[in-house]
């Protein structure tokens, strides 16, 4: 029988804060070091990327709450008693609600319950509500794992020792006052280290350990339903020594499940849902395996932080499996030398930097180690790389929904985020727009038949119809509102035409364009208008389009008076068209485009528009919004001011010093554009120097993000980065056309998506934060 946790008896209770050290590539922060404090610790990340632990004070014997109020915990925390009922809160188990509330399952050794408190604030520091649960047996509770469904009504699996049998609670509410509870697995001595994660419709699945009967074996118990009353159990490893820990996550639906024995750390994946077919076993380090904890890196692929001979260790894996099990594929690095090897925590923030809370046992004290990225890193996000040029009306051979890694994309050209972090892009020469769902894993098709073109341009092709029945020719621009979901609007290049996606039906429709290449006027409605190879798109603030009308060497408006947002059915009143920029006219500008009305001021070959909304400009003028074109043949990108009908420029891209036109330019071909509001930059895919580059609206500085300029122009071999992470300068852009910005919430910087066009994939820049504020004086 494997003995349950015992917390000394002591009685004094402990205030936090200490200050940071480093060791190695982390920051090191003492959370609290009141006596002997820090054991069982549980870690969540809140919306602004603070750090929330939960953790067992030996001294105080008690369950205590920290809440950092900034990212590193350089400040002192708040810290509060959640229960002193002690000694209680071993395998204290923490989430976060939809408010930001804490919920910890633990257990209470004293009197052998599972005990569940919710707090009614984000630090708790008042009073929390606590039950104690499946009171029956009297020794129940070890080894909880706590998860909160969609509901937020929280999930629990632990081990009863009374028993020695693995269980699961479902409770009927938020404070858990009617819980369901099943026995899962009764065969032998089984259910200890237990891990929980809810699949995409609530189901739980559970790693555990099993000592009895023999051999002693990793476990993974999958529920068919919430409260797992029908499930089924697997063995995923057989170990030669006795499991010391588990920790479960679900890649793609899949368990992962790392654990440790006293002969190291190991990872093991599951190929399906239900671990039926390949399971791969791979080593991370050999030695005497401490605690581990496992997430999802920034690269979506396996992470784990690990004891090992007393010292704490991180390994991020390069692929989905770390390796083969004869051949392990990770990067290692030390946290701390210790002895620091017990009831570590790992949890990444939105910008892909890890955090690990951790009990540092020499000092007897709570520890976080955080990992500040200073450079950016770049990894691929979809597509399989590209062995050979990419060939038109070529579909993909995966089907529906495959992996966002195995897609075989064909020409991926543009880019949009929605607000809820789903990636749409054309691609192009499969005839569709697709999406990667906002975990990074899956691809699936928006609209098209991928591989068939519309046959005749100035056909309807599929309007009125679901989109996914539609034909498109070679899409090209992409761009969606602020709906959830949103509505998506596309520039049929091929076709001459802009069509939406309507968000709440699924129907597509032309909003501007007959089909047919030309210009037949402005101010007449926009499904009556011609446009020639309409390229990049954007959503102004009143709702309107705004099109790259490459051919015409015009930006065109299509205007309702109406947030096109709010509409919400398939066919919108009528839209007109105007131009918003340019002659009509192929050619270079004259010397300042600054002094001109907008349909004076020349362009080439626009493609792209950005928007910057409601903010001042950046040197002169007073709140308003600018826009941004790419204008392409040209070698140009400009800034215009919308002041009213008129549409004034307000300076030419010279004036901001991010370069001039023509020979002296810094841009060859700059094919589209992305901003970050918050910290004021603008990305630009500079498409023919292969690089992406990044300008400052505060400091004015133009740098190179990304791209070596050594990629290829549609030619093999082709350059390819591996999975990452690698740095963003080091790496070969294969044609860079598109690019998108997908921002984070508290401090962290965000993610930039770029299209490397002849590689047919995706590239994901974890951009570094900015510099930390300098300290007061």
């Amino acid at each position: 029988m494997i003995s349950a946790f015992a917390l000394l008896a002591l009685s004094t209770v402990s205030t936090g804060g200490a200050p940071a050290s480093a060791a190695g590539p982390f920051s090191i922060a003492v959370v609290e070091d009141f006596g002997d404090t820090g054991a069982h610790s549980s870690l969540a990340l809140n919306a602004e990327g603070f750090p929330v632990i939960a953790y067992v004070s030996y001294t105080g014997v008690a369950l205590m709450l920290a809440a950092c109020s900034d990212r590193a915990c350089a400040d002192p925390p708040t810290v509060n008693v959640v229960d002193a009922d002690g000694p209680v809160g071993a395998y204290a188990s923490l989430e976060l609600d939809g408010s930001g509330f804490p919920v910890i399952a633990y257990y209470d050794p004293l009197n052998g319950d599972l005990k569940l408190a919710r707090c009614s604030d984000t630090t708790c520091t008042a009073a929390p509500t606590i039950v104690a649960l499946d009171a029956g047996d009297t020794r129940v509770g070890a080894y909880a794992s706590l998860e909160l469904n969609s509901a937020d009504v929280p999930v629990i699996s632990y081990y009863d020792e009374d028993e020695d049998d693995l269980k699961l609670m479902k409770c009927s509410d938020l404070v858990c006052s009617a819980p369901a509870i099943t026995s899962l697995d009764t065969n032998g001595d089984v259910g200890t280290f237990t891990s929980l994660a809810l699949n995409s419709d609530d189901f739980p699945v559970i790693s555990y350990a099993a000592f009895d009967p023999s051999p002693a074996q990793v476990k993974v118990a999958i529920c068919m339903d919430t409260a797992c009353v029908d499930s089924t159990d697997t063995g995923i490893a057989s170990p030669a020594n006795p499991v010391t820990s588990t920790s479960l996550v679900l890649r793609n639906g899949s368990p992962v499940v790392s654990y440790s024995t006293s002969d190291g750390v190991r990872v093991v994946s599951c190929a399906d849902a239900m671990c039926n077919s390949e399971i791969v076993d791979t080593v991370i380090e050999t030695g005497d395996g401490g605690y581990t904890s496992l997430a999802l890196g920034p690269s979506g692929f396996p992470a784990v932080s690990y004891g090992s001979n007393q010292t704490l260790r991180i390994a991020v894996c390069n692929d989905a499996t770390c390796g083969t099990t004869t051949q392990p594929n990770r990067t290692l690095t030390t946290v701390d030398s210790g002895p620091a090897d017990r009831w570590s925590s790992l949890a990444f923030d939105d910008a892909g930097n890890p955090f690990i809370s951790y009990y540092a046992e020499t000092e007897g004290n709570l520890q976080l180690a955080y990992l500040r990225e200073t450079t950016s890193t770049i990894w691929e996000y979809a597509g399989a790389p590209a062995t050979q040029a990419p060939q038109p009306d070529e579909p993909d051979p995966a089907g529906e929904s495959p992996t966002a890694a195995a897609a075989k994309l064909g020409w991926p050209t543009n880019l949009a985020l929605d607000v809820s972090g789903n990636l749409y892009f054309t691609d192009r020469y499969n005839h569709t727009v697709r999406m990667v769902s906002a975990d990074g894993e899956t691809v699936t098709t928006v609209a098209g038949q991928p591989g068939l073109p519309c046959p005749v341009a100035t056909d309807a092709c599929g309007d009125g119809e679901a989109a996914t029945s539609a034909f498109l020719r070679s899409p090209w621009g992409i761009a969606v509102d602020g709906g959830t979901p949103a509505n998506v609007y596309v520039s049929d290049y091929g076709d001459h035409r802009i069509r939406m996606i309507d968000a709440g039906s699924g129907i597509i429709t032309t909003i501007a364009g007959t089909g047919d290449a030309g210009y037949n006027g402005d101010d007449i409605p926009a499904t009556e208008a011609e446009l020639h190879h309409p390229s990049g798109l954007a959503v102004d603030v009143d709702g309107s389009i705004l099109v790259a009308d490459r051919g015409n060497h015009r930006v065109r408006r299509i205007s309702t008076g109406i947030n096109l947002a709010d509409v919400g059915v398939a066919s919108p009143p009528v839209a007109f068209i105007t131009t918003f920029l340019g002659t009509g006219t192929a050619g270079e500008a004259v010397p300042s485009c600054s002094t001109l009305g907008a349909t004076e001021c020349t362009l080439n070959q626009p493609t792209d528009i950005e928007v910057r909304r409601g903010t001042s400009d950046f040197r002169t003028q007073p709140p308003g919004t600018d826009f941004f074109i790419a204008d392409r043949a040209n070698d140009a990108v400009l800034v215009t001011r919308d002041g009213g009908a008129d549409g004034i420029i307000a300076d030419t891209i010279e004036d901001r010093g991010i370069g001039v036109r023509g020979p002296s330019s810094p841009f060859d071909q700059p094919v589209s554009l992305a901003y970050d509001a918050v910290h004021q930059e603008l990305f630009i895919a500079d498409s023919n120097h292969l690089v992406v580059r990044r300008y400052s609206l505060v400091t004015f500085d133009l740098t190179v993000l990304a791209g070596n300029g050594e990629g290829k122009l549609g030619t093999s071999p082709y350059v390819t980065p591996g999975a990452g992470p690698t740095s963003p300068l080091a790496t070969a852009l294969n044609f860079p056309i598109g690019v998108a910005f997908r921002p984070t919430g508290g401090q962290a910087r965000g993610s930039l998506f770029v299209t490397s066009v002849y590689e047919n994939q995706i590239r994901r820049i974890a951009l570094a934060p900015p510099p930390p504020p300098p300290p007061p004086p």
